[in-house]
């Protein structure tokens, strides 16, 4: 199936009902979301800053595979971030805990994600294990 817009460079939402009879993915709730904001003056990104926050759930429900998965998946994330970017990591679970006390500046970014890449740095949030049985998400990011 192909679905052409006829404005493709709109912001959009597409809400797709699963069917209770049906098993698996075919029962779930799908929703897809398109923003795209209007920014009259984009800069080439090479020139542009960007900053990323990482949130690892460290809650009961991540014990065991999940938070190894999680780990993976974050170092994977951290390796593949541009050079001139900056980043912090907080890890949740009944209290939070912070990678950095403030966004970093971006040579101290490009320091840690140099460490990350040669294994030299395990951060903080990702030595915990799965360690509450609630996850309070709201924390960290208010």
């Amino acid at each position: 199936m192909v679905l052409s817009l006829s404005d493709p460079l709109t912001s959009l939402a597409s809400l797709e009902y699963g069917d209770p009879n049906q098993s698996s993915i075919l029962a779930m709730n799908c929703l897809m979301v398109q923003l795209l904001p209007d920014i009259p003056n984009v800069v080439s990104s090479k020139d542009m800053r960007y900053e990323f926050v990482f949130l690892i759930d460290r809650s009961g429900s991540m014990e065991g595979d999940n938070i190894s998965y999680a780990k993976t998946s974050l170092l994977l994330f951290l390796k593949s971030l541009p050079m001139s970017c900056r980043f912090q990591i907080i890890g949740f679970g009944s209290d939070f805990a912070a990678l950095f006390s403030d966004l970093p500046d971006e040579d101290a970014s490009r320091s840690c994600k140099e460490s990350v890449e040669t294994k030299r740095l395990n951060p903080l949030v990702l030595h915990r294990h799965a360690e509450a049985a609630d996850a309070h998400l709201h924390l960290p990011v208010n």
